[in-house]
Formats: structure tokens, sequence, C-alpha cells
């Protein structure tokens, strides 16, 4: 029945999980989930029963959503800010490939561990990894901003730069411009206080 729950759940919490990326900033969305995650094997330390093993299954779950697709788009935003969107891929499986290998150290040690020192043993290494993890992602750097490209003659996006150009928005603002439609004098917007120019000259 746990894990009925915890494939349940996490079939659920993924239908919300792409708006929780597309709306909040993706590297504190991966550090909740993080933080989740060490919910998670707090719960089955603190309260080793059903009733606690179910409530962490479903804190695994809700962790797992808020990393999968988050993790991905705030990979191709940081590679493409820097004009390296070319290697998602490859930086991608790279990463899972490590985690693979550690997840596959981590299956290995469980035996030896839990003939050391049981199941607090185990536990306590689990939750102490969740921190660290937590720790790692706290330094990963701020999400990249790129300017939206607007096409020729339509408003600028309200997150672009030029949206909040005082002097691209300014109403006083004007150019001479021939009936063809081509600038023929730079910008010598009429502002208060600012004489324009003379006619004719």
């Amino acid at each position: 029945m746990l894990l009925a729950v915890w494939s349940l759940s996490a079939f659920v919490l993924e239908i919300p999980s792409g708006a929780w990326a597309d709306l909040l900033d993706r590297r504190r969305l991966l550090v909740a989930s993080g933080l989740v995650y060490v919910a998670a094997f707090a719960t089955w330390m603190l309260w080793p029963s059903f009733w606690g093993f179910l409530l962490g299954f479903v804190l695994w779950s809700c962790s797992d959503a808020m990393h999968s697709g988050t993790w991905e788009a705030y990979l191709f935003e940081q590679l493409s800010a820097r004009g390296e969107a070319a290697r998602y891929a490859l930086v991608k499986a790279r990463a899972e490939s490590v985690a693979l290998v550690v997840m596959a150290g981590a299956i290995a040690a469980a035996a030896p561990l839990h003939r050391l020192g049981g199941y607090a043993l185990v536990g306590g290494v689990s939750l102490a990894v969740a921190a660290v993890h937590v720790g790692v992602t706290l330094r990963l750097p701020a999400p990249a901003r790129r300017a939206i490209p607007t096409p020729p003659g339509a408003e600028p996006h309200p997150t672009s730069p030029r949206a909040v150009d005082p002097l691209e928005s300014s109403p006083w603002r004007t150019s001479a411009r021939s009936k063809s439609g081509r600038q023929v004098a730079p910008d010598v917007g009429l502002r208060p206080g600012v004489p324009g120019p003379c006619p004719g000259s």
C-alpha cells in the first residue's frame, strides 16, 4: 500500500509541477525540493510507523515533482545565457550519470551501514546526505535573465528592458520621419523644459 500511495501521489503532484516551475523562482524551488526531501527522511526517523512512512513517501513524491522539470528548465536557461545551449543534452546526460553512480554507491552502502548501526545509522546518514544536497543547491547561481525578443513594430514585452526605458516609453519622444517611414533625423524628443528644434533649422 505504501508503494501504491507513493506512485499515486507522484502522478498527482506532477500535474501542477510545471506551473510551479514557470511561476516561481527555479533556484528557490530546487532548494524547497531539497528541504521537502530532508523532511521526508526526518519523518521516517522521528515517526517510524505506518503513518510516518506514508507521510514520508508523500513528501518524497512532492520533492520529486518540484525537482523534475524545474532542474531541466534551470539548466537550459543557464546554458542559453552563456551561449552554450547546444551543450544541454551533454551536460544533462553527465549529471544524470553521476546521479546514477552515487545512487548505486548508496544502495551498496546500505547493508554495511545497517550491520554497523541498524536503522538509526542508515536513517542518519540518509538525512545528512539530503542536507548536503540542500547546501549544494543553495550555491547554484541565480536564474539567468534573458531579454525577450520583440517583433518589429510590436510593443515590448512587459519583462523586456525596453519596456521600462523612460525614453522609449515617454510620450514626449518624437522623431522626424519621412512619408516612407524612414527616420531622417536623430531623436530630438520634445521634453518638458527642453526647447525643440526650430522649423527650417
